[in-house]
């Protein structure tokens, strides 16, 4: 069995990409930003099968860990469009926290069925701590989905309290200075520069037009 210490001190342990990117709930997202902590999974709590198996060959039960993904293209990122992405500085993260890859898609072939078209491979930062402190410092963008906005939208309006909360989230992202990505007319999550919104007034007039059926 491979020690938590082998993994720790570089046998096994790996860099993250140079960029890397978590995708997340826009409520979630929200209390990160205020906080300005990333809350890490539980591997002892996890209630994911692949998780805790992964956990138990390593035995590092007792740590946390964050899942982040190396392309937009990942599998867990292109099935939910409803989800905000983050994007992540990963030299940032080597500089100050452990990391290793895992093949989800070979590891989880051992024990389940899973779908052959499925093929996901991730990077993993790993801690004793469940929590990431200042976790801002290693935000380089945000991506928020224009459909989940419509949905906020088109149940109560521009003046519902739910588009109304949005407002405020977006608004302490640009205070902290963390661009904000959004392309209206794409399904795909995208950090193009030709979908960054520069300022409050341009997200509110691009997401006023949703409530007019774009």
């Amino acid at each position: 069995m491979i020690r938590l210490r082998t993994l720790i001190e570089g046998v096994i342990e790996e860099r993250v990409s140079d960029v890397v990117y978590h995708a997340t709930s826009y409520p979630k997202l929200l209390r990160i930003i205020e906080s300005d902590k990333f809350k890490l999974t539980s591997l002892r709590e996890t209630g994911w099968e692949v998780d805790a198996k992964w956990a138990d060959e390593l035995n590092i039960r007792d740590y946390y860990v964050m899942s982040v993904a190396r392309s937009l293209s990942s599998e867990f990122i292109r099935l939910d469009q409803n989800l905000t992405v983050i994007r992540l500085d990963g030299r940032k993260l080597n500089s100050n926290l452990k990391s290793t890859a895992f093949d989800y898609t070979h590891f989880a072939k051992r024990f389940t069925d899973i779908d052959p078209g499925f093929d996901e491979m991730e990077d993993r930062i790993i801690s004793r701590k469940p929590h990431i402190t200042n976790f801002s410092k290693y935000i380089t963008g945000i991506y928020l989905s224009p459909d989940y906005i419509r949905r906020k939208i088109g149940k109560d309006g521009i003046l519902g309290a739910g588009y109304q909360m949005l407002l405020i989230g977006v608004e302490e992202l640009f205070k902290r200075d963390i661009p904000i990505y959004m392309c209206k007319d794409s399904k795909t999550p995208s950090f193009s520069p030709k979908c960054r919104i520069e300022s409050m007034d341009e997200f509110a007039a691009i997401t006023g037009e949703f409530s007019k059926g774009d």
